[in-house]
């Protein structure tokens, strides 16, 4: 059943050289995300949750550690293959307007996948194909014949949904889909993206800055940190009781602007007391130590694993905001 099928990051890290320096985008990530499950992956800018997405897609190929999909690791799938696998897994990106040609009309970017995937040839058969996509995502045939740049970010954003459909996927992963829009363009999105998904009985994944998506999306959050998952529950249990006092900021935050994640970025409480603190790749315990208020020297020291709490879901802190009883720490 694809209820229970799922994508499987088995110790996956993922590293990038930047300024002389090597930075793991990911460093050592295992988790399982069902095919059927609304998800969100939260952080900052720099956390790796675009990278973990990337990773997912067989887009970003890790350093170590494996992705695996019905017992393969897609990093080692032959294009026969993959192509398989991207009838099932699809992605729409930030921006659409990155990948649409400004030449070609949608009717063009729509039918892609359908001729390079799902193997459909006849000209009349991809402009129904098309026009039934448009048709899923709220749009009317006549877009078919429009330029990217004749449409709105909202109607871009849809069309990328909709060519994210046209393999017939069980799953999406949607890389900050409504970060461009405004309010009101965002929430469709949002809205949309539920209607599919219990239509279609698919699940997504919403990578976003903004706890506030997240919760409104998702049924599960992933909250990440400089690499690392540091929380990992239900939507309700995140924003009612977070544990992570990095998480209960994000949620404070929400919905996080460019102007709060750079006074985020900017707020290093404690970084005095050890000037590699600062730098939190130069850290060998928790990562978000110089800025957390809770902070000891074991935290300095000895990054804490990724644990299973009562209740359901994990955290990696030594000082979690919540008692194994469910009760708030003081």
């Amino acid at each position: 059943m694809k209820e229970n099928e799922t994508i499987a990051m088995d110790r996956v890290s993922v590293r990038f050289t930047s300024q002389g320096r090597v930075v793991p985008a990911l460093d050592d990530i295992t988790t399982t995300f069902r095919l059927s499950e609304l998800v969100s992956v939260v952080g900052e800018s720099g956390a790796g949750k675009t990278t973990l997405g990337r990773a997912l897609l067989g887009l970003a190929k890790p350093d170590s550690g494996a992705v695996m999909f019905r017992g393969r690791n897609i990093h080692r799938l032959g294009k026969r293959e993959m192509k398989d696998f991207r009838k099932h897994v699809q992605v729409v990106f930030q921006d659409p307007y990155d990948v649409m040609n400004p030449k070609h009309v949608v009717l063009d970017y729509l039918s892609m996948p359908l001729r390079f995937i799902s193997g459909v040839s006849s000209r009349a058969d991809l402009r129904s194909s098309c026009s039934g996509l448009l048709d899923q995502v709220g749009l009317e045939r006549e877009f078919l014949s429009k330029y990217p740049h004749q449409l709105s970010g909202g109607q871009k954003q849809r069309i990328a949904i909709a060519r994210a459909l046209a393999t017939e996927p069980d799953f999406i992963v949607a890389d900050e889909p409504t970060s461009m829009l405004d309010a009101s363009a965002a929430a469709g999105i949002l809205n949309l993206l539920r209607k599919l998904a219990a239509k279609r009985g698919m699940g997504y994944m919403i990578i976003t800055h903004n706890m506030g998506v997240a919760a409104y999306a998702s049924d599960r959050i992933v909250v990440m940190y400089s690499g690392k998952v540091v929380e990992d529950s239900a939507a309700d249990d995140i924003v009612n009781a977070p544990r992570h006092p990095y998480t209960s900021v994000l949620i404070s935050h929400a919905p996080l602007s460019q102007r709060s994640e750079r006074k985020l970025l900017a707020e290093r409480d404690g970084s005095d007391a050890d000037p590699d603190a600062t730098d939190p790749w130069k850290l060998s315990g928790c990562r978000y130590f110089a800025r957390c208020p809770r902070g000891t020297e074991e935290c300095r020291k000895v990054f804490p694993a990724l644990s299973t709490v009562p209740g359901g879901g994990s955290v990696a802190c030594w000082n979690p905001l919540v008692n194994d009883d469910g009760s708030r720490v003081s």
